[in-house]
């Protein structure tokens, strides 16, 4: 074979290689450039926006502001080297140094952000990437020794190939995550980045889910509401809004909205709830579902302590980016804790399934409440009252949750929603006020459910030493600035705290107003409910008190 055939036959591989290192070497000067406009932004805002930067201490805020400096001229002069790359690429094994310390970088500037800051503001934003623009200008610029001395020494070459194996496949298991996310209905995916009629219609119960002695309707509610023909004259609708409160925990008889109806004349309330909903989420349920109905009144069921979103009104902005580079939304440190959860709390329902069975073997019966299988239906009182004796009688209830979880869980709470001035309270007036304006005419009212550890003085006892500097946290903190917005929007309400809090006593010096280590109110506390509830209709609505029990419908 002659020289001048091998040299043609060599000709396809050198010009495919130097077009590979062309393409290269543009992707490198685009991100050279990109990376020294995010530097020269995050100056601009270190000096003239946002200096000083309150809650900030002087070092951390001298430290990245000396970050960036350093990373400007850094950036100029791999910015110039980059423009010189396209004329003369680098070798791919130059090339492939660079795209592993770059995406390792990436990913280390990525988990440094989420560590530092819970959730997405855009000026932290700007600045820390700034600052990261240093050492992927440092790796840019001096690339060529840089990579030569990782290629001669296997052990950094490895740490290297490491840490390029762990940044890329914590990027690859969040973007699969995100990415089933939207495809998945399941709980391990539901959270509020979710769009209000998105999580609503995913929290909605499936039409013939059985709970106690109602089945969910058509409409994914546990009520069931008459047809238009058989009510009375003059009879009002009232459609009850709300979340957990709202789904039957108990029988639909005992619920508070079903008490409120067996103590007045003319009415049927309508009980509309979605498990784990917000007031975020009312406006969505009143123009999609409540409207629709034309009721005589709204009553909003507002449960103190869980009503209202935990972010920043400045903080809604930049959607996208908040899904990324907010803590409480990255996907790895949200949802596998949520799948461990629930998989532990599957391991404990089969461990106490099992220790039932084993005990009714001992007694030669079952002494097991019947599974509700949905082809069953719902079940007669006297059913469920003998296989659920703690529905009546509190002191026979076995806890819902261990007792960490509970405290936990209380804590939680009560750090969201009695600190004073919380970040989450401005957004209880627009809120309230929109879902006003979604009322047009119809009366708007509302119902204050207080937390357990406001009713009950021991849990209070145990959670404050749980709280970080708790004399900054009043008690009863959500009841005062609820019902303040309330009063100035012209809102009608009653707060159940007074009336939970009087109740009568067990001997433990407990109330048993919800169910143990639940949060919800049990059925002696949707009795006070109920009963508060119906005195407000009756007075808003000029409705009669009525003596006579039993659901109307």
């Amino acid at each position: 074979m002659s020289v001048e055939t091998l040299q043609a036959k060599e000709i396809p591989a050198h010009t495919s290689t130097l077009i590979r290192g062309r393409i290269s070497a543009v992707m490198i000067f685009l991100i050279a450039l990109g990376l020294l406009a995010a530097n020269a932004l995050s100056l601009y805002f270190l000096w003239e926006k946002v200096w000083p930067i309150p809650k900030w201490s002087p070092l951390r805020f001298y430290g990245i502001f000396a970050a960036n400096i350093l990373a400007f001229p850094l950036g100029a002069l791999a910015l110039r080297q980059a423009i010189y790359s396209i004329a003369t690429p680098a070798d791919l094994e130059e090339n492939t140094f660079l795209a592993k310390a770059w995406i390792t970088c990436i990913a280390a500037a990525w988990w440094t952000y989420l560590f530092f800051t819970n959730s997405f503001l855009g000026t932290t934003f700007v600045m820390l990437w700034g600052c990261y623009s240093l050492p992927m200008n440092a790796v840019l610029l001096f690339r060529r020794p840089l990579s030569s001395l990782f290629h001669r020494k296997k052990i950094l070459w490895g740490a290297l190939a490491l840490l390029f194996n762990i940044a890329f496949g914590l990027m690859a298991v969040e973007i699969g995550l995100h990415i089933t996310r939207h495809f998945s209905k399941s709980i391990v995916f539901l959270d509020d980045t979710l769009g209000t009629e998105d999580y609503i219609e995913r929290q909605r119960l499936k039409p013939g889910t059985i709970l106690f002695d109602i089945a969910a309707d058509e409409r994914g509610f546990s009520d069931a509401l008459k047809p238009k023909k058989q009510r009375k004259k003059g009879e009002k609708l009232v459609a009850s809004i709300g979340g957990s409160f709202n789904v039957i925990a108990t029988p639909l008889r005992y619920h508070f909205t079903s008490v409120a109806e067996q103590q007045t004349e003319n009415l049927e309330i309508y009980c509309m709830g979605i498990r784990g909903i917000g007031l975020q989420h009312y406006p969505t349920l009143i123009r999609k579902d409540v409207l629709p109905l034309h009721p005589d009144a709204i009553v909003l069921t507002l449960f103190v302590t869980g009503l209202l979103p935990l972010t920043d009104q400045e903080q809604v902005s930049h959607p996208i980016l908040r899904d990324w580079f907010s803590r409480d939304r990255c996907m790895i440190l949200n949802t596998i804790p949520r799948i461990i959860t629930l998989f532990q709390l599957k391991w404990e329902r089969d461990q106490e399934e099992a220790r039932k069975k084993r005990e009714a073997a001992k007694k030669g019966k079952e002494n097991r409440p019947p599974k509700r299988a949905k082809k069953e239906g719902p079940q007669d009182l006297k059913t469920i009252l003998k296989y659920n004796p703690w529905l009546i009688n509190p002191l026979l209830e076995k806890p819902w949750m261990k007792k960490e979880r509970f405290l936990e869980v209380e804590t939680e709470r009560a750090i969201n929603s009695c600190q004073i001035n919380h970040k989450s309270y401005q957004w209880l007036r627009p809120l309230l006020k929109e879902i006003k304006d979604l009322a047009g005419d119809i009366p708007v009212f509302a119902i204050l459910i207080p937390d357990e550890f406001q009713v009950e003085d021991q849990l209070w006892e145990q959670i404050v030493p749980r709280i970080p500097d708790w004399i900054q946290y009043k008690r009863f903190y959500p009841q005062e600035r609820i019902q303040a917005e309330l009063k100035k929007l012209g809102i009608p309400f009653v707060d159940c705290l007074e009336a939970l809090r009087k109740g009568p006593k067990y001997q433990d010096g407990l109330t048993h107003y919800f169910f143990k280590r639940n949060t919800h109110i049990n059925t002696r506390g949707s009795r006070v409910v109920g009963k508060l509830l119906a005195e407000l209709l009756q007075k808003e609505l000029h409705l009669k008190p009525k003596k006579k029990k039993g659901r109307t419908k």
